[in-house]
């Protein structure tokens, strides 16, 4: 029996296939001064759209922030898996799944960035499907939703090559920005579109079943299952 769900969320979640490989892991505080890294070298594209990237950030912070992590993981609310550079160790994005109940719907919504360095290289696409994996064949969602600015074209395309439905528009979503906040390039727009799959949609997705596959996760007390050999 293997103990995988919201309650006890998978350590990692690896991908393999014809010579590529992807892991997510979750974060902990050893991973702080590569998260200060990450978000100091992409803060010029980070500020565009996302207001907390305004913080000045430092190797205190990122601690804090990292031990709230850690608290959120264990506790089945937010999750944050990085994806590391598998020879120099760099951070090179982070994924992110919030429990999102509502009305006893289990269901979460999905958030992540990547590091200037490793933009347009396919890798928020894959981390967006193997999350979308996770919360249906792990956490047993009803509906994962992805929230996007709506004047962020490059993160429209690739919500849409996941396969995402967009369901609603909608205007004055965010706070509205300082003076501080423009001058550092956040963008104006405050309407955000909200996308969402269900698991009835996945048997449309040509991707999912193939990826579900190669998938191989990593328990909470070490285990290692591939994902097909999972029974719940």
């Amino acid at each position: 029996m293997y103990y995988l769900s919201k309650e006890y969320p998978p350590l990692a979640i690896e991908y393999r296939h014809g010579g590529k490989e992807l892991t997510l892991r979750a974060l902990q505080t050893t991973d702080a001064r590569a998260c200060l890294e990450a978000i100091k070298s992409s803060q010029s594209e980070l500020r565009r759209y996302l207001a907390w990237s305004h913080q000045n950030f430092d190797l205190q912070l990122e601690l804090q922030w990292l031990k709230q992590c850690m608290i959120h993981f264990l506790s089945g609310k937010i999750f944050n898996w990085g994806a590391f550079h598998h020879e120099n160790g760099d951070l090179m994005a982070i994924g992110t799944l919030t429990s999102a109940p509502k009305e006893g719907v289990n269901n979460v919504e999905m958030s992540y960035w990547t590091a200037t360095r490793y933009l347009n290289s396919g890798l928020a696409t894959q981390i967006c499907k193997m999350l979308t994996i996770t919360s249906f064949e792990i956490f047993r969602c009803e509906r994962v939703e992805v929230l996007c600015n709506k004047s962020n074209e490059a993160n429209h395309r690739v919500i849409e090559k996941c396969g995402f439905k967009l369901e609603s528009e909608t205007r004055n979503t965010s706070p509205k920005p300082t003076f501080a906040m423009l001058q550092h390039g956040l963008n104006v727009c405050r309407t955000s579109l909200r996308f969402a799959l269900t698991p009835d949609d996945t048997v449309h997705l040509p991707w999912y079943q193939p990826m579900c596959q190669l998938l191989e996760i990593t328990a909470l007390e070490g285990t290692k299952i591939e994902l097909p050999q999972l029974v719940f």
